[in-house]
């Protein structure tokens, strides 16, 4: 899956059981130019059957580490074999409640993200930074954060993967650290139910 479209199209998501039939006829890979993929904690159970049977093409699995399993991992991709979907990017909501910016655990799950998505075929590793991990008007926290992501931002390169910041808040710093830089993006998200995060 395309890694913009897939991030692009993530959040729109939530339209797909609103669109017409005409508007959602399958297509071939050739002529679809977006297609849509859904954050797996919103489908609740059975993630990945709910995704096939709505028309997704995509899912955002959620580290945990229940995933960090081999064997988890495996049944996600039959799964997802079977279902015809991707594996466009891995959600580290994990990191609102056990932030970067504080807690040496999130830096461990941070690097045990890249076997994660590797092993799905995800391109991207989404960080969350809302609720506890939420970087607005911290300065040292942004500076701490900033620090660790350009410590081991090397490993996500050499996997070819990017990393990527879903925030409310674009600071000069975020501005700085990724100018030039093809392996970070920033993702604008509201945050989990507060649009003041």
């Amino acid at each position: 899956m395309n890694r913009r479209n897939f991030m692009i199209t993530t959040a729109f998501a939530a339209a797909i059981p609103f669109l017409s039939g005409a508007e959602t006829q399958p297509e071939t890979k050739k002529e679809k130019r977006f297609k849509f993929g859904a954050y797996e904690g919103s489908l609740g159970n059975n993630s990945l059957a709910i995704a096939s049977q709505i028309g997704l093409d995509g899912l955002q699995p959620v580290m945990s580490d229940r995933i960090k399993n081999p064997k988890v991992r495996k049944a996600y991709l039959d799964e997802a074999q079977k279902a015809v979907l991707e594996f466009g990017s891995l959600a580290l909501g994990v990191l609102n409640n056990i932030p970067l910016k504080s807690d040496p655990k999130a830096i461990e799950i941070l690097k045990d993200s890249i076997a994660v998505a590797q092993a799905l075929g995800a391109k991207i590793v989404m960080i969350a930074q809302f609720s506890k991990g939420n970087l607005k008007g911290d300065k040292a926290g942004i500076d701490k954060t900033v620090a660790i992501l350009k410590e081991h931002a090397p490993s996500f390169e050499k996997a070819g993967l990017i990393l990527s910041i879903e925030t409310t808040n674009l600071s000069s710093r975020q501005q700085k650290i990724s100018n030039g830089m093809p392996w970070w993006q920033t993702w604008y998200g509201s945050g989990p139910g507060s649009p003041s995060q």
